[in-house]
């Protein structure tokens, strides 16, 4: 989280600015928690997601859940990568529109 949703969580608990996480008294962290849980995705939650992600790749023996499987890193395509990966590549010819 941010600063800007930060300062946008304490004024909606109505928290003054200058304080501490120290100076917290129990009910404002378990408030805060609260507030967190419901507007954002946790770390728990997110990881819980992303292990069900990798299983499904796994159950449907794709390229990326035989490598996970397997132990084997996964390669990180971007661009023009994944556009060569993928054979996806336009003719580097130029083209002639004199004949049109």
């Amino acid at each position: 989280m941010g600063p800007k949703k930060a300062i946008q969580v304490r004024y909606r608990l109505g928290i003054r600015g200058k304080i501490k996480i120290k100076e917290f008294k129990k009910y404002q962290i378990d408030q805060i928690e609260q507030m967190i849980g419901q507007d954002h995705v946790v770390h728990w939650e997110l990881k819980r997601g992303e292990r069900a992600d990798i299983e499904r790749f796994i159950s449907i023996s794709c390229y990326r859940g035989i490598r996970h499987k397997d132990g084997l890193p996964l390669p990180c395509l971007f661009g023009n990568e994944l556009i060569l990966m993928l054979g996806l590549v336009a003719s580097r010819m130029p083209l002639d529109f004199s004949m049109v």
